[in-house]
């Protein structure tokens, strides 16, 4: 008998278990996170730290080319407020982030081709004067980010990609398409995002959260 509520004991804990949830990220970030992020990212300067971050894709024969999607958690923020500030230190990046709200951001760079958009935009030198408003190129792409369902963003905007052509010359080389999404909502498990262009094309990419912070 006593084998018997044993078992039916080591069911019951099986079942909780498998009933537990992925654990959310570490949001809002505590005072030792905020530390921890700050160190890593400036112990890192010059490291691939933030490479798992971003996926890279090949160009395609034709059509917007879909460069890169990039993830920026809360964690990640802080970390590379760490790896690019300089006369800062620990106790400054406390105070600045302690309590903040943080969004979890999802950026995709999106850099044009000679057949995309279909051009009077002028080309030279490999860049575009962008004559079409941004707001147009945003409507052309459909980007879902799910974890077993779709998650709506808070906040959806888009911004030219520039390129230093000499030292007095740049050109804009594409859009990128930046949503804000609520960390609260996202938790440690696989995040997919998958982008639609016009032309038919579809770029999907998982990123593994329980591998980054």
């Amino acid at each position: 008998m006593k084998n018997a509520t044993r078992i039916t004991s080591l069911s019951v804990i099986a079942l909780l278990a498998f009933a537990v949830p992925a654990v959310a990220f570490d949001y809002p970030l505590s005072e030792t996170a905020i530390r921890d992020a700050f160190l890593t990212g400036n112990g890192n300067r010059n490291s691939e730290l933030f490479v798992k971050y971003v996926h890279n894709f090949s160009a395609p024969e034709s059509g917007p080319y879909i460069a890169s999607i990039r993830l920026e958690t809360p964690f990640e923020q802080v970390a590379q407020r760490g790896a690019t500030a300089s006369n800062y230190h620990t106790q400054e990046a406390e105070q600045e982030f302690l309590g903040k709200r943080l969004p979890f951001r999802v950026s995709v760079e999106i850099q044009f081709t000679p057949t995309y958009p279909e051009f009077p935009n002028r080309q030279s030198n490999g860049a575009y004067s962008l004559l079409q408003p941004i707001s147009d190129y945003q409507n052309d792409f459909q980007i879902d980010v799910s974890q077993d369902a779709t998650i709506a963003p808070l906040t959806t905007r888009a911004y030219v990609a520039s390129s230093n052509l000499s030292n007095t010359v740049w050109g804009i080389q594409g859009i990128v398409i930046e949503k804000e999404f609520d960390p609260q909502k996202i938790d440690s498990s696989d995040l997919t995002i998958e982008v639609h262009t016009p032309d038919g094309q579809n770029v999907a990419t998982t990123f593994d959260l329980s591998q980054l912070r």
